[in-house]
């Protein structure tokens, strides 16, 4: 059964928001270490892809929405790659730009 897009949408937005948010504390780190915030090294960017799945489950388990999204059709997999989606997209998309500057 495939979830409604509404459903999607909505947890799609909660991953980046959150990612988001891990992205720019990470980067603050970065500078306040004098690091480039910018190049990570993969398993830097694995380490946050991970942080940002790992505080968006917990941010679900707090709201408790298992049972809803239990009754929706979306599992423990599906709900992961919800989340990691948007983190990956947006490393990527920075390791690109990073690439091309």
């Amino acid at each position: 059964m495939v979830p409604s897009r509404l459903v999607v949408r909505a947890y799609v937005t909660r991953g980046f928001r959150v990612w988001f948010a891990t992205r720019a504390l990470v980067t603050a780190v970065f500078l306040l270490g004098s690091e480039d915030p910018v190049r990570l090294p993969f398993g830097s960017v694995v380490e946050l892809v991970l942080l940002t799945v790992a505080l968006c489950v917990l941010d679900t388990h707090r709201r408790r929405e298992r049972a809803l999204l239990g009754n929706l059709a979306l599992g423990s997999r599906s709900l992961t790659a919800l989340f990691a989606g948007p983190a990956l997209f947006g490393e990527l998309l920075i390791r690109v730009a990073a690439t091309l500057a």
